[in-house]
């Protein structure tokens, strides 16, 4: 029976055959595992040492009943009541003796302490794992990379002392699911502004006025681009009537004027969607140069603070 749960989902053919691993139950990794789980993958490990506070229960999908609960023996014991062909296991600290000793070649890092995120960078890089950073900062912010550089609300890393700023569950679940998007269809997927600039991204003109794109035209639009390994070419930047000569002189080559026309079609949705897509990249985000031998990424910073708020803010 337990197939018949993905009937629906066969033909987008989903890598849902990997071994993932979770550190940081909390409100990113408790969504991200349960995305995990309803979309079909079958091992996770969850590492996290803490316990859920009543304060958690807003913005994450677990019933109140595991308060007070170890967050990674609770969000376990959560998926198992929704599939019984699971293999998942809950472990406490992440270190490198317990990394070793999970299967596991993906690690999802849904922390909020700035040194547990430098250790699995590390870890990760020398142990061949991929990384992949999921978190939020507040109300607005998300953030979806392969690399560190992420925020710390650890109380023994903030100067000015520990403050709570106001928290919900949709920047709690939404990276988590574009996590699992990222894992099982777009590993190149990577994000990291505020949720409104998503849509100003989107909005923005590249050209002359064109119909803005959806979101959903960007995901879509990834198998699109992949049907063209070699994109057809046209010269591009050329004078009016040299552009006329040379569509004249391609159309005298064999091609009918409706190849022609096509072809064209195809390039410029090509560029449209890459220009558009990398315009979200970079909205609200600086890329510094890559430091050769690291892959350190920086954003725009408020108050010296980082991703965006001048106070450290509590995601989970």
């Amino acid at each position: 029976m337990t197939e018949e749960f993905y009937s629906r989902q066969e033909s987008l053919n989903l890598n849902i055959n990997q071994e993932i691993i979770i550190v940081g139950c909390g409100g990113t990794g408790s969504w991200l595992a349960f995305f995990a789980c309803l979309s079909g993958v079958k091992t996770i490990t969850l590492f996290d040492f803490d316990h859920f506070e009543a304060s958690n229960f807003g913005r994450i999908p677990l019933p109140p009943t595991y308060v007070n609960q170890n967050k990674a023996q609770a969000v376990k014991h959560f998926l198992e009541t929704y599939r019984d062909d699971l293999f998942v296991t809950a472990m406490g600290r992440a270190d490198s003796f317990s990394l070793d000793s999970v299967l596991g070649s993906i690690i999802f890092d849904c922390t909020d302490n700035s040194a547990i995120q430098d250790f699995l960078v590390g870890y990760c890089r020398t142990k061949g794992k991929t990384y992949i950073r999921c978190g939020y900062n507040g109300g607005e912010h998300i953030t979806l990379t392969d690399t560190g550089n992420g925020f710390s609300t650890d109380e023994s890393e903030v100067v000015t002392g520990y403050e709570i700023v106001p928290s919900w569950v949709i920047p709690a679940a939404l990276p988590s699911a574009l996590a699992i998007f990222k894992l099982l269809r777009c590993p190149t997927f990577r994000f990291s502004g505020t949720i409104s600039s998503i849509d100003q991204g989107l909005s923005s003109p590249v050209h002359s006025p064109r119909k803005s794109l959806s979101l959903n035209d960007l995901i879509n639009a990834h198998d699109y681009l992949n049907r063209f390994e070699d994109p057809p070419e046209y010269p591009e930047d050329l004078p009016e009537d040299e552009e006329e000569e040379d569509l004249e002189e391609f159309e005298e080559l064999g091609s009918s004027s409706t190849r022609v026309d096509n072809v064209l079609r195809a390039n410029t949705r090509i560029t449209e969607i890459q220009e558009r897509a990398n315009e979200i990249i970079r909205s609200g985000m600086t890329f510094l140069a890559s430091i050769p031998g690291e892959e350190f990424r920086a954003y725009p910073r408020e108050g010296g603070q980082g991703n965006g708020s001048s106070q450290p803010a509590k995601p989970s």
